[in-house]
């Protein structure tokens, strides 16, 4: 903390200790007791919100000393519902010994079928996003190739989601699924 007030003048310390301690917050309350956030459901909700908007906006005010500008909010919705997808969809091969552990999951609250659909919906959230910040010109330049590129690479998603939730073997190792998804996040 002491470290980044003296990198710019223009930042303010309250501002600095506030984001660190929502960081504290959010990453020892994800498995620490009492909070356990993993433990009640809202783990999933927990690691996408510290993963994207948590991240990109510490980077920005910690550089800009500004936490009011809208850019780094809305340059964060994809990201932030691509790292939802992941999380939820990597439940699904652990709901039973989740389960068995007493930790609430998506998987383990609603089932693997809806963790699967939730995820899907999740990614194609993501891929609409993008499309919406490069159309109100948030996003500019080279981001139309990517736009491509993430389309393409959600409907691949997708796709293979969709066959795992028709094969309805949850209970098996899905890396191909995982590189898919966490790819996914990089766009």
């Amino acid at each position: 903390g002491y470290v980044l007030l003296k990198i710019s003048s223009d930042i303010k310390p309250v501002l600095v200790v506030s984001f660190l301690f929502i960081g504290l917050f959010l990453g020892l309350g994800y498995t620490l007791p009492p909070l356990k956030f993993s433990y009640h459901g809202i783990g999933e909700i927990v690691v996408a919100i510290t993963f994207s908007p948590y991240l990109i906006l510490c980077g920005y005010v910690f550089q800009s000393g500004v936490w009011k500008d809208t850019f780094p909010w809305l340059i964060t919705i994809p990201l932030l519902f691509a790292i939802f997808s992941a999380i939820t969809i990597s439940g699904v091969p652990d709901f039973q010994a989740d389960r068995a552990s007493k930790k609430r999951t998506i998987a383990v609250i609603f089932g693997p079928r809806i963790a699967i659909i939730l995820s899907g919906i999740c990614i194609s959230v993501a891929a609409l996003s993008w499309i919406a910040l490069y159309y109100f010109e948030i996003l500019k330049g080279w981001s139309v190739v990517l736009t491509f590129v993430v389309l393409l690479h959600a409907l691949v998603l997708l796709t293979v989601l969709f066959k795992l939730m028709r094969s309805a073997h949850f209970d098996r190792k899905i890396n191909r699924v995982m590189v898919l998804t966490l790819l996914y996040m990089l766009w």
